[in-house]
Formats: structure tokens, sequence, C-alpha cells
């Protein structure tokens, strides 16, 4: 799914290698994302976020991953898995 999302045309290289990397955990890909970077195609970007937007098994990911982050709030398990 996230593959379709992630097109080396339309998103710098580093940032698509760490997104599909073996090893990649929504904490270090809101790392990414929390980082600077300058977008080479704004429109690109813009078309990405699009897709990504009505992608709608992506949506219900991103709400499982949230309400994961909740439990792990209430929890205090949160601040061992942070970067």
């Amino acid at each position: 799914m996230i593959e379709r999302l992630l097109s080396p045309d339309h998103v710098p290289h580093g940032i698509v290698d760490n997104f599909l990397a073996p090893k990649a955990s929504f904490e270090s890909i809101l790392g990414i994302l929390s980082s600077f970077f300058v977008v080479e195609a704004e429109d690109a970007l813009f078309s990405w976020l699009r897709k990504a937007m009505t992608d709608r098994r992506l949506r219900q990911d991103m709400q499982s991953w949230r309400a994961e982050w909740k439990e792990l709030v209430r929890t205090e398990m949160d601040k061992g898995v942070l970067l």
C-alpha cells in the first residue's frame, strides 16, 4: 500500500528508502516527516499528499496508529518508544 504512494518519481530517494526500510516503524517515519527537507517539486508533494489522504486503507491504518499511540500514552509506555 505505502509503496504505491511513495513512487520514486514523486518523493526524494532518501525519504523513500527510509519509509520502505524493513525496520521502518511509526516512530522512524514520524521522525523523517518531522525532519527538515526541501521539496524539489511542490506540485509532486501535494499530489502525493492528495493520493495519501484519499487512500481509505492508509487512513484506516493511520487511525489505528493514533489509537495505538494514545494507548501507549495512557499506559505511560510512550517514553520508551520515541527515537
